[in-house]
């Protein structure tokens, strides 16, 4: 006589639940984190924003273009309306952000009417400090490096030919501008998010949930 094997039928009623945990206080903070950033970054930086796509976002680094060109030429009338379209350009996007703002029907989403004046003064300050970092400082800075660092090279290397060693350094640091400009934009977004955005974004945070 042959045992019978018994067989464990699969049980389909049977459902996997997650055991919260599990999952650990590093990645709940983690979820809680991402949640925020989109949240907020609906608010401040939304994809939306015409001034942060290209080809018009490539004006907000004139003053890295100006950098490029002031160890070239003999005076600032060449770099000077560089500077001044990249002024122009961070001025038109801190309103463009406050107007934005102020033509939401409950400010940003669900704040009432009387708030509305202190969240546009909040968007445009907000896009002024992101324009500062990722339009002016650090470009600038990065461009100076590439700038200054293409000089050396050339002087080690004897280069003969005073036009290559005049223009190639500003050929460098203005071609690097396209190389940093997404990563330097999604830097700023974090650093701001870890710092100053900390101070009033919660309230908005938690509006917006």
């Amino acid at each position: 006589m042959i045992d019978k094997i018994p067989i464990n039928k699969p049980n389909f009623l049977e459902i996997d639940v997650v055991d919260i945990s599990r999952i650990g206080h590093n990645t709940a903070g983690s979820l809680f984190r991402r949640i925020k950033t989109e949240l907020v970054g609906q608010i401040f930086y939304s994809k939306s924003d015409t001034f942060r796509k290209v080809p018009l976002r490539l004006l907000g680094y004139g003053y890295a273009v100006a950098e490029a060109l002031r160890s070239r030429v003999n005076n600032d009338q060449e770099s000077n309306p560089f500077c001044m379209l990249a002024g122009g350009f961070i001025i038109c996007h801190c309103l463009d952000r406050m107007l934005a703002v102020a033509e939401e029907s409950d400010g940003w989403g669900r704040r009432s009417k009387q708030n509305r004046p202190t969240d546009m003064l909040i968007a445009f300050c907000d896009t002024f400090v992101w324009e500062a970092l990722a339009s002016v400082t650090i470009p600038t800075f990065l461009t100076y490096c590439a700038v200054r660092m293409t000089d050396i090279l050339l002087e080690i290397l004897c280069t003969e030919c005073q036009t290559i060693r005049k223009w190639l350094p500003v050929m460098v640091g203005i071609a690097i501008i396209p190389l940093f400009m997404v990563t330097v934009d999604n830097f700023v977004d974090r650093l701001m998010d870890d710092t100053i955005r900390e101070i009033y974004a919660p309230s908005f945070t938690r509006l917006a949930i």
